[in-house]
């Protein structure tokens, strides 16, 4: 007990010891903390690296190579290192003191004469940051003579290392080494230790800068002896990749690559794409080699990647490539690869239920989806079934069936079906979750908006989208077969009620499908369906329970409600269309969906005599949707782009209306711009530029929030407005990007009367409009 409280507080003097040394400095460069010493000895090459305090490597990092060749190095008998436990890497294995490798020379004509040695090596600061991969090429001379990288460390700075390896050595089982040597993906998330860094001065990079995508995001690559691709990616501190944007190709068709096995990765709340998995600092990825020819010595992989800044930019898709050596025999073994690696999943399973369970969206979604489910049953195909479904119940007499009795078995009926469809909204919302990366493809969302508008075409009666009749036919008869006035037999038919009455729902039960498809939640997907099968259930209930009296009679309204629903198919398609169109086509479209549902009002029914309070209300409300049309086609005619502001752009008499854009003037390219600078210079005014793009969320917030407002456009009147829509991102966005240092938008320039940027002048983000404004004050004059 007391040896294990020792070795406990040795662990925790060490970590301390090197937290007090971390505050007194920032990070050294990789080759000052790590010193590299390469000599040829014999049939080896000698590689020392020296520690300084508080500085470690990862053992799997190592790799080695001879003018290019892996093969031409034998295997190294690395010596005994720390165990710890890496969150996303899992058991691995660390040195903390200076490290000496022996590498056998394996091709010794390879080292006839002066030869490339290539070696990679990573390592990491004690609570602070962890060094991407780092790759250093030496020229070696076979005849011996040693070469240096970086500077050899005092002996009088080399005093803790020992120390703390021995306390992780010593430590006592269960003490995992990630308690005290921080963990690469986590050590630059804001909120845990690197927020302790950046407070005392640390890290590499200033908060403000905006690295270039190639600085913030980095790639390397090696090959392993199992046959897979470690793709490791190193985002820097503050930095964060989306996973669903990681992609990998290779550029030779002879060379397939299987499906990447990605780690764990942390859910985040992004503003762009929701609650998204991200990784921040190193995410290491499995591409299994399924398929290679002999021939084939080398591949260039090709990734495809996205990331942003923290509570900054957010980058435009990027890509880049990579180009490693292929040894001999490398592929994984065919049914292997896909069990060798096990994915984390992003969160555990009883936190995730916790975190979505306490969300108000889950709530309204639920709240949602039983209004939707109570109107469902008084639909012309689920209503009529209602007394069929009492006698299956009851057993066709009311008689010998009490009150309570019937209740209790309308209600396992009815949770029996409702079962069937939280099933059907958990599978969904699982297969679904792949769909999300490319949910927002034109050619995808063209194709979701024509299913809304198929579905919506059957509610409107055009046709219907329904089981075979044989099948239904089916159905029916084994529930025919079930004993009534049992609660077993409830049940059962519950289940079979569900198979008929689903299909017979398929246009909305379809479309809420979707939408669960694309939000990849299971939870929210399960219980949406749950509490849309129970309000649908609702009327049953009581109709079991009061055996029919209490539910109105079929009639034409019925109809109504299909033709409410067919509304809501629409306006889903054009909410979907929005995403790709500008924004005049979709107010067109919310014109006509408006000038529908006047239609389906009845306004252009005469009212007669017999007309009731309620044909009354409709036509009124058809009149109210009738006139909302009609803006928005002046609208759309006009240029707006809010539905909520139709007459945004147009000015009522003398006074015009505040929610206008700013006046921008659209340039493409480099061309553009200095051509503008020059005109504004020869008229002493200054310059504004923005960097805009439709997936940019902070460019739309900024719009609409700041630049709309009164107070900004007079601020900035008699300034030249410039703005780059890098929307397409092509060729001319990135060089006029790259120009200008421009990681991604949002980005605002600002430029004197002479053509010159005031660099401190630069904005990234959103600002609001206070912000904007005294930011703009402090402009020179």
């Amino acid at each position: 007990m007391h040896k294990t409280f020792l070795k406990s507080l040795l662990t925790l003097s060490a970590l301390l010891s090197g937290f007090i040394a971390l505050q007194a400095a920032d990070p050294l460069p990789v080759d000052q903390a790590f010193p590299q010493e390469v000599a040829v000895q014999d049939q080896h090459i000698s590689l020392k690296i020296s520690m300084r305090d508080d500085y470690y490597l990862y053992k799997h990092a190592f790799g080695f190579d001879i003018n290019g060749d892996p093969a031409a190095v034998g295997a190294v008998d690395f010596p005994p290192a720390i165990e710890a436990y890496d969150e996303f890497v899992g058991d691995t294995e660390i040195y903390a003191e200076d490290l000496e490798l022996l590498i056998p020379i394996r091709n010794t004509q390879a080292t006839a004469s002066d030869f490339i040695f290539t070696y990679n090596f990573q390592g990491c600061l004690t609570d602070s940051i962890c060094y991407p991969p780092t790759t250093r090429n030496v020229v070696l001379d076979a005849g011996g003579g040693v070469s240096y990288v970086g500077t050899p460390i005092p002996e009088d700075e080399k005093s803790v290392a020992g120390e703390i390896e021995a306390a992780f050595a010593n430590a006592p089982h269960g003490l995992d080494a990630s308690d005290a040597v921080p963990d690469s993906n986590t050590s630059a998330t804001p909120g845990e230790t690197g927020d302790l860094v950046d407070l005392f001065g640390g890290g590499t990079h200033s908060q403000d800068e905006i690295l270039p995508v190639d600085k913030a995001f980095q790639l390397t690559l090696d090959v392993t002896d199992d046959g897979y691709l470690n793709a490791n990616w190193f985002a820097e501190p503050g930095y964060y990749l989306y996973q669903n944007k990681l992609t990998f190709e290779s550029n030779n068709p002879e060379v397939v690559l299987g499906q990447p096995l990605f780690p764990k990765a942390k859910l985040k709340d992004d503003e762009i794409f929701g609650e998204t998995p991200v990784y921040f600092g190193m995410a290491n990825i499995r591409i299994p080699i399924i398929e290679r020819p002999a021939s084939a010595t080398k591949l260039t992989l090709i990734a495809n990647y996205q990331g942003c800044k923290e509570d900054s930019i957010c980058y435009p898709p990027s890509v880049t490539e990579v180009e490693v050596n292929l040894p001999a025999g490398t592929a994984a073994k065919s049914g292997e690869y896909q069990d060798t690696y096990t994915v984390i999943p992003a969160e555990a399973e009883h936190e995730s239920l916790a975190k979505r369970f306490a969300s108000k969206n889950l709530l309204l979604s639920a709240l949602l989806a039983f209004g939707f489910g109570v109107l469902l049953t008084f639909t012309p195909c689920v209503l009529p079934m209602v007394p069929i479904l009492s006698g299956i119940i009851t057993g066709g007499d009311e008689k010998t069936v009490s009150t309570r009795k019937a209740f209790n078995l309308s209600v396992i009926y009815v949770l029996s079906m409702a079962l069937v469809f939280t099933l059907a909204g958990i599978i969904t919302a699982k297969l679904g979750q792949n769909l999300t990366a490319a949910f927002q493809h034109p050619a995808v969302i063209i194709a979701f908006a024509l299913i809304f508008l198929v579905l919506a075409l059957s509610m409107f009666g055009l046709f219907e989208i329904q089981m075979p009749a044989s099948v239904q036919t089916k159905l029916a008869e084994m529930s025919n077969k079930q004993e009534s006035g049992h609660y077993l037999s409830a049940a059962i038919m519950g289940f079979l009620s569900a198979l008929i009455v689903g299909p017979c729902v398929t246009p909305p039960l379809s479309a809420l499908l979707l939408v669960i498809a694309e939000s990849g939640d299971a939870v929210k997907g399960g219980v949406s369906l749950f509490a849309l099968a129970l309000g649908m259930g609702f009327p049953l209930i009581i109709f079991g329970t009061s055996m029919g009296k209490a539910l109105p009679h079929a009639g034409a309204w019925m109809e109504h409600v299909k033709n409410f629903f067919g509304l809501l198919m629409l306006g889903l398609a054009v909410w979907m269309l929005e995403r790709i169109l500008p924004p005049s086509a979709t107010l067109l479209l919310w014109s006509l969906l408006a000038l529908l549902s006047a239609v389906f009002a009845g306004l252009f029914k005469p009212l007669t005599t017999s007309s009731g309070l309620i044909q009354q209300i409709f036509k009124g409300l058809g009149l109210l949707a009738l006139l909302y049309s009609g803006l928005l086609l002046v609208g759309s005619l006009t240029g707006a782009k809010d539905p909520l502001r139709p007459l945004n752009n147009i000015a009522l008499g003398s006074a015009s209306i505040e929610h206008r854009e700013l006046p921008f003037k659209r340039i493409k390219s480099q061309d553009d711009l200095q051509r503008e600078l020059r005109m504004a210079a020869s008229q002493n005014k200054s310059v504004f530029l923005d960097f805009y793009a439709d997936w940019c969320i902070a460019c739309k917030e900024m719009e609409k929030y700041t630049f709309e407002k009164a107070s900004v456009q007079n601020a900035l009147a008699g300034w030249v407005l410039l703005q780059a829509d890098v929307t397409p991102n092509d060729d001319i966005d990135k060089a006029l990007q790259q120009s200008l240092n421009i990681p991604g938008p949002p980005a605002m320039l600002f430029f004197d009367n002479t053509g010159k940027e005031i660099s401190a002048m630069r904005l990234y983000g959103f600002k609001p409009e206070s912000e904007f404004l005294a930011h703009l004050k402090r402009m020179p004059k």
